[in-house]
């Protein structure tokens, strides 16, 4: 029988090729994503941290949205995605 972990784990690995899909808006091999979304909740769990993953893109972190800051980090970058 499978456990509640094991059933969630499944889901968030179908959830993210799901919308890695080529039908989403991934229009780069490997894209550079600013996550900006919480990693706590499912959305930004999936959309933001294992989908960029799964294509072997990067995944840039901050630790709090920072308008200064933000447009030089896409520079630096070179961030092809918000997410």
């Amino acid at each position: 029988m499978i456990s509640e972990w094991q059933l969630a784990a499944k889901s968030l690995i179908a959830d993210a090729l799901l919308v890695t899909h080529e039908s989403f808006l991934w229009m780069n091999e490997h894209p550079v994503v600013l996550g900006l979304l919480p990693f706590f909740h499912a959305f930004g769990q999936i959309n933001v941290l294992s989908c960029p993953l799964l294509k072997g893109g990067t995944l840039v972190c901050v630790p709090k949205f920072e308008p200064e800051s933000f447009l030089k980090i896409m520079q630096d970058f070179k961030v092809c995605m918000l997410k």
